[in-house]
């Protein structure tokens, strides 16, 4: 049953104190604890870990062991976890971000953040320039773990509000309004001589703000403006602490003569104003969820305590406590952080309230409970607490009430059997209705987590409400940080957790982490592959272990790993980067993937000191070879050129000397290229045509050359053929000639662009006079053709008679002659050319009347 029986009225609530732990750390030293007075203190939020630093202005009991300044880690429990030796400027503050990393705010304004769970170093920032000349006094941590603010010592505030981007903000400074006598001696009486007696930071609608205690007055600060807000006379003077709500809609005050104020963050409205009879400013003060205001202090030089919880009525309950305690607020209690015990203060829920409260059992969650009660004891009365639930005028869903009263005050318990009561209740009810289970089972799931992760090796002491707050990734996420991994994996498994929550995710995490331990590269890679081989499961990277084993400096077991790793695509990069470039390629080879495979060529080509090492290693390699040749010649030929030349390959240098030669625009250059692409093929011996060719080529280039100095035309690239058509067009018939000759150009080619050329300049003499000249190897019908073009009917008929006579009709036709073309036909006997003849003729009665005469007089 829950130990209502500890509770305490304060006001209108009920409070109780939860012991969560008896701390590990009180055997330390024989037993006599581990002196927290001695510490600067740090405790994550919601079941996070405790960092102590050794507080310099506190005297340090000598102990045993080593005395060197560290910053020690434990567990919500007191177990240590880590140690980190510290070497670096004076401790100001420690805190922790959102992400359980370490924070160490030192003098010269810079923040360290530490990854405490794995050791290591994680990133450094500044505060700014004017921070670090002035020094840091002191600094406070945001509450939801994203930023912090410092005080300087000369009195100016400096904010940062996301650790992942710091970018720091000065704020506006505290105005200096005209002093009285009695104000500097205040300011005076502050430490260091400052002004500001307390502050602390407010959350704006995620803006940070500064609210601040200096001369007499309240200061409300951010980036941009400093304000007073108006208060009553009775509340301005000087406040040594303060404390915001969780909420952020409130803020508790200590002043000097001793009340606690408490007032909303906009100063409008004084809700409590109680007198602790103390002018002693409390060590810590700090708030209880979002009701009540708890102020500790502790007696100098005795280690006991006085806890002072302030509710909204100005009703207080207090605790004594024999050694010194720190206060950690969290969103629904306040934990009590102790030399012997970790205790949770909160407001008694209001469902455990309805239930086990002492005579208010109308509720029916309450009734519900007494009757599962009545019916295990074989009480008849547990029927008639059945039917009063049911049949309750102010509940008409009474049953249904009840059972989710039990369901949500189990969730909210701390006892393991309270909760198996409360869910028996439940259950209990649930078979006298048609109630859907899925509340039911989802509680019963949680409280198992939640009965794991508070365990007293864990030390994650999460109530109900932070477990839905942080969401099962995140309490994955800080089980694996925290190397919990069999727990981690068996609440994936237990919840059926899939996709980046899954037990993956925790296989990958355990085997990175136990690359390395102090064993044999052989029985960590076979504990590893047996593991993952059990569980069956798909998708884990073996990438992913095998890079961690590299970084811990083992490329063996990398390997290793890596042979079990199905994807090439991350076996490849890896064993690159370990400088396994053979191993690389035969994978990137074997994986049929020609983009990874000239990565990895590539990657090694730019590693190698020398081209000429490169070139001649992957010669030795044909499908590499073959590989990177394809590469450079759609990527990079300059490479391919290297590539054939120091290999001999001399008709591929050749090929590629050609390509260069037809993209350089200086003549002169590209005559060159082509003189050495020649001579590239030649010394091939198998390439004489090519050879031949090419020299052909330049040649023809440095012959164009002449011409268009001589014709003062371009010439320079084109083809043989057109070069002698351009020329013979200019009349220059004696350069036609030489270029035959030089070229040996065929008789039939030179005859048909000689043709062509001068029928086009219409110089038909020249043609004729070439016609005549001997006999022509192209026939006559090309000189028919082109003056026919021409539109030169005359010139064209000169050459016809040459023509073999089954031409002449067509020709004669299509320069109009058509009587010719009718002797012709009657020559030939030809029905078919008398036919085509009239069909072109347009009806000219002359021909068709010779078409007659020829029929009729048997002419054919």
């Amino acid at each position: 049953m829950s130990g209502q029986a500890s509770w305490e009225q304060l006001d209108n609530r009920f409070y109780r104190k939860v012991e969560v732990y008896e701390m590990d750390w009180i055997h330390k030293d024989g037993g006599e604890g581990i002196g927290l007075e001695q510490y600067n203190i740090a405790v994550g939020h919601m079941g996070g870990s405790i960092a102590l630093a050794r507080d310099p202005k506190v005297a340090f009991k000598a102990r045993a062991g080593p005395s060197r300044p560290c910053i020690d880690i434990y567990s919500a429990s007191g177990f240590k976890k880590t140690t980190i030796k510290w070497d670096k400027a004076r401790i100001i503050a420690l805190g922790w971000t959102d992400e359980e990393g370490l924070a160490v705010v030192t003098e010269d304004a810079n923040v360290h953040i530490y990854n405490v769970y794995e050791g290591v170093f994680e990133k450094q920032f500044t505060m700014g320039q004017i921070a670090a000349q002035a020094g840091i006094r002191e600094a406070k941590f945001c509450p939801d773990g994203h930023g912090l603010v410092v005080l300087t010592n000369d009195d100016r505030f400096f904010s940062v509000g996301n650790f992942n981007d710091p970018k720091p903000k000065r704020f506006a400074a505290v105005e200096d309004p005209l002093q009285s006598a009695d104000q500097a001696q205040d300011a005076a009486s502050m430490p260091g001589g400052s002004a500001i007696s307390s502050w602390a930071i407010h959350m704006n609608e995620r803006t940070i703000e500064v609210i601040v205690s200096a001369y007499r007055n309240i200061f409300v600060l951010d980036p941009n403006e400093s304000w007073n807000p108006v208060l009553d006379a009775s509340q301005l003077g000087v406040y040594s602490a303060m404390s915001v709500s969780p909420s952020g809609r409130l803020i508790a005050l200590f002043g000097e003569t001793g009340k606690i104020w408490v007032l909303s963050t906009d100063f409008q409205e004084n809700h409590t104003a109680f007198d602790t009879k103390s002018h002693v400013a409390p060590r810590q003060l700090v708030w209880c969820g979002s009701d009540s205001v708890v102020a500790y202090w502790d007696q100098l030089g005795t280690g006991t305590g006085t806890l002072l919880m302030v509710g909204p009525r100005s009703k207080y309950i207090s605790y004594n406590y024999e050694r010194r305690v720190h206060l950690m607020p969290e969103i629904d209690g306040l934990r009590i952080i102790g030399e012997t015990h970790h205790e949770f203060l909160q407001a008694v829920p209001d469902s455990v309230e309805k239930i086990f409260q002492l005579g208010f059992s109308k509720y029916p969650g309450a009734m519900l409970y007494m009757a599962r009660q009545a019916f295990e004891q074989k009480d008849p009365m547990a029927d008639d607490l059945i039917r009063k639930v049911k049949d309750d005028s102010d509940y008409p869903d009474g049953l249904f009430v009840a059972i989710e009263q039990c369901i949500e005050a189990a969730g909210q318990e701390w006892d393991s059997s309270t909760q198996r009561s409360l869910l028996r209740a439940a259950r209990f009810g649930m078979d006298f209705v048609t109630c859907p289970s899925e509340n039911f089972v989802d509680m019963c799931q949680t409280l198992r987590v939640l009965h794991h992760i508070r365990d007293y090796h864990v030390g994650m002491p999460l109530t109900y409400r932070q477990f839905k707050m942080l969401s099962i990734e995140v309490i994955i996420d800080r089980l694996i940080a925290r190397d919990v991994f069999w727990l981690a994996f068996e609440i994936c498994k237990y919840l059926k957790l899939t996709g980046s929550k899954s037990t993956n995710r925790v296989l990958e995490h355990w085997a990175c982490r136990l690359v390395s331990a102090d064993a044999s590269d052989d029985k960590i890679a076979r504990k590893i592959i047996e593991k993952l081989a059990e569980e069956s499961v798909e998708g884990v990277s073996y990438a992913k272990i095998a890079r961690a084993a590299s970084m811990q400096g083992r490329p063996d077991l990398a390997i290793r790993l890596l042979e079990c790793e199905p994807k090439y695509s991350e076996q490849v990069p890896l064993l690159l980067s370990m400088n396994e470039e053979d191993m690389a390629l035969e994978k990137a080879i074997q994986s049929g993937d020609t983009g990874l495979a000239q990565f990895v060529l590539l990657d090694v080509y730019h590693k190698k000191s020398s081209k000429g090492d490169f070139l001649s290693s992957i010669n030795t390699k044909p499908a590499a070879r073959d590989l990177f040749l394809q590469y450079c010649r759609e990527n990079e030929p300059s490479l391919l050129k290297d590539f054939y030349y120091s290999h001999d390959v001399l008709h591929e240098t050749a090929n590629l000397t050609l390509v260069d030669a037809y993209h350089e625009e200086q003549l002169e250059t590209r005559i060159q290229l082509l003189r050495k692409a020649a001579s590239h093929y030649t010394n091939a011996r198998e390439y004489g045509f090519h050879a031949k060719v090419t020299e052909e080529q330049t040649k023809l280039l440095m012959a164009q050359r002449a011409l268009e100095d001589a014709l003062k035309q371009p010439f320079v690239n084109l083809p043989l053929g057109d070069t002698l058509y351009q020329v013979i067009l200019q009349g220059d018939l004696d350069r036609a000639n030489r270029l035959k000759k030089d070229f040996k150009v065929p008789d039939k080619r030179f005859w048909w662009i000689k043709v062509k050329a001068l029928a086009h300049s219409s110089n038909f003499s020249e043609l004729e006079r070439f016609s005549k000249s001997k006999k022509s190897p192209i026939g006559y019908e090309p000189f028919v053709e082109e003056c026919i073009l021409k539109n030169n009917r005359y010139e064209a008929k000169k050459y016809i008679d040459k023509c073999p006579v089954d031409t002449k009709v067509n020709y004669f036709v299509r320069i109009a002659s058509f009587e010719d073309a009718v002797q012709v036909a009657i020559q030939l006997k030809s029905e078919e050319a008398f036919q085509f003849i009239e069909g072109s003729c347009k009806g000219r009665r002359d021909v068709l009347k010779m078409i007659a005469d020829a029929r009729g007089g048997g002419g054919r």
